[in-house]
């Protein structure tokens, strides 16, 4: 009994136990993934081959896509020069339909006519056939219908000029002429050399069998790697009825002929690449991948079982001393730290990390209470620059002159602006108060430096009202007004402005304090941080900046921007805090 009771025990310690769970660990994913998921990995490999193949289709595509849509650049650059000649072809015209035709070698004739038909441009000045009727031709009638921006052609031979072989697709539009009638539009014509496209065809394989054809939607063949075959009519291609039959799965595969067609649509041409490969091709790389699969799964076990007996030996040694330093800090003790003196870089890795988190729990600490403190002398400087002994004695003064000159409607101005001044400082004890007592605190504030300062400067506040409910840290905008007035419209010559603006922009209150002062440099606007405030200014600008990322988070705060000759603006950036989301009373 006491034998099995030591072979328990033993069994029991960190060394086997995290040998024995990382071998079943291994073992029985090995087991899943053998049994469970190795039809469906087939199935999974099968399907990517087809999206490999749709791939390479949609960019077979998109490549065809480019010379289309070049073509019709240069068909608008061809509308524009007619249309800025006033439909006149001149030497310049043709000069530069010619420069197109020289730097573009896939061009093969660019033709001007008029709606009748009648040729009147042809680039290069090829001979035209003389048993041709262009005004009947479909090309033409489709381009000249009043629905369409232009019109694409299939590919086929050059059917215009003689002595020209050329296998082409071209692109007709109607360029109507500003300030003329519709018979005098013209029809231009770009002939492109369809090899450049059936080339994207030829030089892309799908697989070591599979081929690309082009066709229309009439399921006629525009391009296919055995042209001449299938003209002549010695052969067909199968793979035209079943691409009917794809669903929206993508693709459709022909159990028959044990083929996969697939196909990809293109832009502005009723023009259809379909993709033609064989499963025989997919299903030889499927079974090559998944027999590397399992020569990779049982390396691994092996390799598996291999480390897990060295990493457990090797992790239980200094599990003991660790545990013994970490009880000794989850007592409390936050001077304590883990020293491991141990081979394994992921046992130190966890030490450090311990120590790391340690520390800065210390730091956190300490740059708390900091925080804290730093709050509290913000919330002192801020009181303290509520009521500006300076300010007030001057507005005082500038009280008792009206009164001496009988100006009571300005003495009861400045009385009650100076009241409410003082009432919205207090508010009651609270540090976040709504923007629209901001705002008016700010109001009363310019009102009494504007009667102090003779109107020197005029203001302007303009804030929606639904922003006015809003609630920010409180005397936010005087300290920044008053810089306004005293380093900007103080010195102008004539009467300066101040706006206070505010918007809302991606869930984030902005503030603006305009003023059209002489601005500042780069070089002042740079070191505007740098400057400590003068005597009687309080704390400024900094003291606005220090106590919102205090109050809101280190993310908001204050800026400015400025332009010499042009004004200073300073902005506040805040969160949207409305009324039911303050909860500090």
């Amino acid at each position: 009994m006491k034998t099995w009771k030591k072979i328990l025990e033993r069994f029991m310690r960190l060394q086997p136990l995290i040998a024995v769970a990382m071998i079943a660990v291994s073992l029985t994913v090995t087991f899943v993934v053998s049994t469970s998921l190795f039809s469906k990995f087939i199935e999974f490999i099968a399907d990517n081959s087809v999206r490999e193949i749709q791939n390479t289709l949609d960019q077979v595509s998109a490549n065809a896509q480019l010379h289309i849509e070049q073509q019709i650049q240069d068909y608008l650059f061809l509308e524009s020069i007619l249309t800025d000649n006033n439909g006149e072809i001149d030497s310049n015209v043709k000069d530069r339909f010619q420069t197109m035709y020289d730097t573009r070698g896939d061009i093969v004739s660019i033709t001007v006519l008029d709606i009748q038909g009648n040729i009147l441009l042809s680039t290069p000045n090829y001979q035209v056939k003389t048993d041709i009727d262009i005004k009947n031709k479909e090309w033409f009638r489709n381009t000249l219908d009043q629905d369409r921006l232009f019109y694409i052609t299939n590919p086929s031979l050059q059917e215009i000029y003689k002595y020209n072989y050329d296998w082409t697709y071209a692109l007709s539009g109607n360029v109507q002429i500003p300030g003329k009638s519709y018979s005098d539009s013209l029809v231009v014509r770009i002939d492109k050399d369809f090899t450049q496209i059936s080339k994207i065809c030829s030089n892309t394989s799908l697989q070591e069998r599979g081929y690309i054809f082009l066709i229309d939607n009439d399921d006629n063949l525009l391009y296919h790697p055995d042209q001449s075959v299938i003209m002549t009519g010695q052969a067909s291609e199968p793979a035209i009825d079943d691409y009917k039959n794809i669903n929206n799965s993508g693709f459709f595969r022909n159990s028959y002929n044990e083929t996969i067609v697939t196909k990809a649509d293109m832009n502005y041409v009723n023009w259809s690449f379909v993709g033609v490969s064989y499963e025989d091709e997919t299903a030889g790389v499927t079974r090559e991948i998944i027999q590397y699969i399992f020569l990779i799964l049982l390396i691994s076990i092996v390799v598996i079982i291999i480390l897990s007996i060295f990493i457990a030996r090797q992790i239980s040694r200094p599990v003991q001393q660790l545990e013994s330093s970490m009880r000794q800090v989850t007592a409390g003790d936050l001077e304590t730290r883990i020293s491991i003196h141990s081979s394994e870089r992921e046992v130190r890795a966890l030490a450090d990390s311990f120590n790391h988190m340690v520390s800065r729990i210390q730091k956190l600490i300490r740059e708390k209470q900091k925080e804290q403190e730093l709050k509290r002398k913000s919330d002192l400087d801020a009181l303290q620059a509520q009521i500006n002994p300076h300010f007030l004695y001057n507005t005082l003064d500038s009280i008792v002159w009206m009164a001496e000159c009988n100006q009571n409607d300005e003495v009861i101005q400045m009385v009650d602006a100076l009241a409410m001044l003082f009432r919205i400082s207090t508010s009651g004890g609270k540090n976040m108060i709504s923007l629209e007592d901001e705002l008016n605190h700010a109001k009363n504030y310019m009102l009494i430096q504007k009667s102090r300062y003779t109107n020197q400067f005029d203001f302007e506040i303009t804030v929606e009202d639904e922003l006015k409910e809003l609630i920010v840290p409180k005397i936010i905008l005087q300290p920044l007004i008053e810089n306004s007035i005293y380093h900007g419209v103080r010195y102008l010559v004539d009467p300066g402005i101040i706006k206070v603006t505010a918007e809302i922009v991606d869930d984030l209150l902005y503030i603006y304090i305009f003023d059209n002062g002489n601005g500042m440099t780069k070089e002042e606007l740079k070191n505007i941080w740098n400057k400590k405030p003068k005597k009687h200014r309080g704390v400024g600008i900094r003291n606005v900046k220090d106590r919102i990322q205090l109050m809101m988070g280190k993310e908001y705060g204050l800026s400015y921007e400025s332009e010499i000759e042009e004004g200073t603006t300073a902005i506040i950036t805040l969160p949207v805090v409305r009324n039911e989301d303050n909860n500090e009373s």
